[in-house]
C-alpha cells in the first residue's frame, strides 16, 4: 500500500501518467527482461519462507539471527537491517570500537535509504559486492535483488544496480550470495511456489552474460529449472543464533527484532 501511494505521488509531482503500482512493476519487468542471462542451475530446494536463511548451509551454524540478519563470527564490519522511524527497514553498517561499543550505524548508500524495505544484506567473500533485496527501488515486482559495488578510491559503496532477469522476477526475490569457494551463487525466490514457501536455487557461479531476448524467452529463463545437476552443494538446516544486543556510540540501536520473515 505504501509503495502504491508513493508511486502515485511521484507520478503527480513529476508529471507521469498515474497508474497502479502493479502496472508500474509490469512495465519495469518488460524493460528489465529485454536482456536476460542464462545461469546454470545445479540444484534447488523448496523450504518454508519463514526459515529459509537457516537453509543457506554454506554459512556457519548459529550465524543467522532470528531477526533475519547474518552475524558472522569474528566480524570486523557488520551489515544489518534496522527499523527506521517511518517503520520501514534500511541497511546500515557498523564496526566495533572496542570490546563493548560499536560505531553509530551508517547507511550503506543513498539507494538503501529509500521509502520502503531493504532486507537480507550479504557481503561477497572478497568484500567488493553487497547484495540485498528491496521492495521500493526500480524492480520487476515485489522484492527485487540489487548489488552495490565497493569503490576503493572513494572508500564508499557505488551506485546500486538491479541484478536483472532471470535473477529477478515478478515475484519476491529475496536473497543472493556467493559461496566462499567461488563455485556457486545462491538465490532465494518465491516465483515457483506459494507465498508461504520459497525455492533456494544453487547456480554455478560465473560472470552472467546478458543477451537480447523475446518476452517469451525471458519468461522461460525466469523459471530457473535445474539443467546442470551437481551435488556439490548439500542442503543442511542450520540453527539460529540469539539476536545480539549491540551497544552503539551515542545511541542504542537494535537490528530488526522480528522472526525470520518478510512483512509486506
Amino acid at each position: 500500500m505504501k509503495r502504491s501511494i508513493l508511486a502515485a505521488l511521484a507520478a503527480l509531482l513529476l508529471g507521469f501518467p498515474l497508474c497502479a503500482q502493479s502496472e508500474v512493476e509490469t512495465e519495469n519487468y518488460k524493460t528489465l527482461s529485454q536482456y536476460a542471462a542464462r545461469p546454470q542451475v545445479v540444484a534447488s530446494r523448496c523450504v518454508p519462507r519463514s526459515e529459509f536463511p537457516l537453509w543457506i548451509s554454506h554459512l556457519p551454524d548459529r550465524s543467522w539471527g532470528a531477526d533475519g540478519n547474518w552475524y558472522p563470527p569474528e566480524t570486523q564490519r557488520l551489515y544489518f537491517t534496522r527499523v527506521t522511524e517511518a517503520g520501514d527497514t534500511d541497511i546500515c553498517w557498523s564496526e566495533p570500537l572496542n570490546d563493548t561499543l560499536w560505531r553509530t550505524p551508517v547507511p550503506v548508500c543513498d539507494a538503501a535509504v529509500s521509502p520502503g524495505n531493504e532486507r537480507f544484506p550479504m557481503l561477497s567473500p572478497d568484500g567488493r559486492r553487497l547484495y540485498f533485496s528491496s521492495d521500493s527501488l526500480f524492480g520487476a515486482g515485489g522484492y527485487d535483488l540489487y548489488v552495490a559495488t565497493w569503490d576503493p578510491e572513494r572508500k564508499a559503496w557505488g551506485a546500486v544496480q538491479n541484478l536483472g532477469v532471470p535473477f529477478n522476477s515478478p515475484g519476491d526475490d529475496l536473497f543472493f550470495c556467493e559461496t566462499p569457494d567461488g563455485r556457486y551463487s545462491v538465490l532465494v525466490s518465491d516465483r515457483a511456489c506459494g507465498k508461504d514457501s520459497v525455492v533456494i536455487y544453487v547456480l554455478r557461479q560465473e560472470v552472467p552474460v546478458f543477451s537480447r531476448v523475446s518476452p517469451e524467452e525471458a519468461r522461460r529463463r525466469g523459471q530457473l529449472m535445474v539443467t546442470a545437476p551437481d551435488d556439490g552443494y548439500r542442503f543442511e538446516k542450520r540453527n539460529p543464533c540469539p539476536v545480539p544486543k549491540l551497544k552503539f556510540e551515542e545511541t542504542s540501536v537494535t537490528p530488526v527484532t522480528e522472526e525470520v520473515r518478510i512483512v509486506k
